[in-house]
């Protein structure tokens, strides 16, 4: 759990603890305390929550959270309420982090498309410098389906965009060909670098999915930029070759358009920074 301050576009403080699983009241007395402590520090005016979550705005509720059972088809509006006198807001954590990345770009305007690559997916859509949410908020690109007869998914479906993209399947791929515990991702793509064929091997299969991914939000959406955050986005010189292959080859647009495709620049800042210029832009 990550909270941060901003004053404009400045970071001025920020802090992490453990995400309390147990129960929601344990989450929210955590969440609290950060609020807390940073209201203690500074004179605080909008604040802004980022939940890995379908958020329905109209009934102030969370809906889906696989890594937060406690929390699914609970209030929100409640529990922050009893301890947040202020203005605030409430949104998926990557729709957050997609206006963070794109509020501090250079490139203003046109169609902005964000990817988190870690323990799952996550993507957040800009358009014309507003976040689109779609009918209800419910934008998640992770389960496109790239692989129709592929893995279970967390979700209940089979063979999404995250039963490839995210750390469990490189882990598992890299366990599978070497026959031997998976290190971490970091510690594969050392040994990527360093020429390991299995390591090499797991990157461009990552790539060739995320590719298929890609090529599914460039035909529908023709974004003028891609940004590829979350903690796997480190490792991109090593699958991002084969998506671009993939994209390349799959794509109905080429050679005749493609996005500029990049790293983000927030790393694991952009949800807190995009959940606090978001509540700004809403309520300042």
């Amino acid at each position: 759990m990550k909270a941060g301050v901003l004053r404009d576009e400045e970071i001025l403080w920020e802090n992490s603890v453990p995400t309390k699983k147990g129960s929601a009241s344990e989450f929210y007395g955590a969440l609290a305390l950060l609020v807390e402590e940073a209201r203690a520090l500074f004179p605080v005016s909008t604040v802004g929550f980022g939940f890995p979550a379908l958020v329905d705005q109209s009934l102030h509720r969370l809906l889906r959270l696989p890594n937060l059972p406690a929390l699914t088809d609970t209030d929100y509006l409640a529990p922050i309420k009893s301890f947040l006198p202020l203005p605030f807001i409430v949104d998926n954590d990557a729709n957050l982090a997609a206006f963070g990345e794109y509020s501090l770009s250079s490139k203003k305007g046109g169609t902005f498309l964000l990817l988190t690559l870690g323990s799952g997916v996550g993507t957040g859509l800009v358009i014309g410098g507003n976040l689109f949410l779609g009918n209800r908020g419910f934008i998640e690109g992770g389960h496109i389906v790239v692989e129709p007869e592929g893995k279970i998914c967390p979700c209940g479906s089979r063979g999404c965009l995250e039963t490839e993209t995210t750390i469990r399947p490189l882990k598992e791929t890299y366990s599978s060909l070497t026959k031997a515990p998976s290190p971490e991702p970091a510690e594969i793509g050392e040994r990527a670098r360093k020429g390991e064929e299995a390591a090499l091997q797991c990157f461009r299969r990552f790539g060739y999915y995320l590719g298929l991914g890609l090529t599914t939000f460039q035909n529908l959406l023709n974004p003028d930029t891609i940004v590829l955050g979350g903690g796997l986005s480190h490792l991109a010189d090593l699958f991002l070759p084969t998506a671009l292959a993939t994209l390349r080859e799959r794509s109905y647009t080429y050679p005749h358009s493609l996005p500029e495709i990049r790293t983000g620049t927030l790393l694991n800042r952009a949800g807190f920074v995009g959940a606090a210029l978001y509540a700004a832009h809403k309520h300042g």
